[in-house]
């Protein structure tokens, strides 16, 4: 059994902020610990774990039963989304572990075919555009907030099914993460913006479309 709070904090923080419900997709399992996690912490009674990767996927595979809980899974080779979007049995997907400008990609191509009601995204960088991806595609963002691990800055996205106006410029280029964020974590996650934008130059800084600042 994994134990995210010993082994994975970052991975815990991002299975609590998943809602409970009968089946969450685990878009990009690479090795199933997330998927693990969902099951363990009883945010779902089944996981739907993906990757694009046939390799990965058969570590996810290994992982299950090794701990005998294979029939908690299933496991499915695809593209973003796509493995699930006939699957109304999906309450959520999380995304994790994967490149922003990546994930903004096939959140463009499938959020308008997808039906599953949240999403729970951690990009590993460039958070502005998947901040408009999640918009263009019929969905809005309820709640982001960032967490610090091992000196890194980690955003967790709680997105919804259901069109809403984009936010200003600068929501979408910082995000709206000082209500749902701890003071402390914050204040260190503002130091850590501010030495960034010193470096970037001001015209690109400012630019909302493409890809302003990749963190």
């Amino acid at each position: 059994m994994i134990d995210g709070s010993k082994t994975a904090p970052r991975l815990a923080e991002l299975v609590a902020a998943c809602p409970i419900c009968e089946m969450i997709a685990d878009i990009g399992t690479d090795h199933g610990k997330t998927a693990m996690m969902l099951i363990n912490a009883e945010k779902c009674r089944h996981v739907i774990a993906t990757d694009i990767s046939r390799a990965s996927l058969e570590k996810a595979e290994t992982l299950f039963r090794k701990t005998n809980r294979e029939s908690f899974a299933t496991f499915l080779t695809g593209d973003g989304l796509q493995p699930v979007l006939s699957i109304p049995q999906v309450g959520a997907a999380v995304i994790s572990g994967i490149g922003g400008e990546t994930i903004s990609g096939f959140l463009i191509r499938d959020l308008p075919l997808s039906s599953i009601p949240e999403l729970i995204i951690s990009p590993q960088t460039d958070v502005p555009s998947v901040r408009r991806a999640v918009y263009s595609g019929g969905y809005h963002i309820t709640r982001e907030r960032i967490i610090e691990s091992k000196r890194r800055f980690y955003h967790i996205i709680n997105a919804a099914k259901g069109e809403e106006g984009p936010p200003d410029r600068d929501v979408l280029l910082f995000g709206n993460v000082k209500p749902y964020t701890d003071e402390t974590v914050y204040e260190h996650y503002l130091v850590w913006v501010k030495k960034v934008l010193e470096k970037v130059p001001v015209d690109y800084r400012d630019r909302v479309s493409g890809n302003p600042i990749t963190f």
